[in-house]
């Protein structure tokens, strides 16, 4: 699936929520579907299995890694 690059001005609209789903994952970084996932599932930041099929990332962890100021493994 082609991405375009997300502007700032979207990222930080993004950033306001307090978790991200794959999506938003998927938004940030223009991965495909399987690979968001198995980037929530590499444990590079915390993310959280909801229920049977859905993974929630606490914002706040994810741009940390995003932005390179620290790598989580949880």
């Amino acid at each position: 699936m082609n991405q375009e690059e997300l502007n700032q001005e979207q990222l930080e609209e993004i950033f306001k929520k307090v978790a991200l789903d794959v999506q938003d994952i998927r938004k940030i970084t223009g991965a495909g579907r399987d690979t968001a996932y198995a980037l929530c599932k590499s444990g590079k930041f915390h993310a959280v299995r909801v229920g049977k099929n859905r993974i929630k990332v606490p914002t706040e962890g994810f741009k940390k890694w995003w932005y390179g100021e620290q790598q989580i493994a949880q």
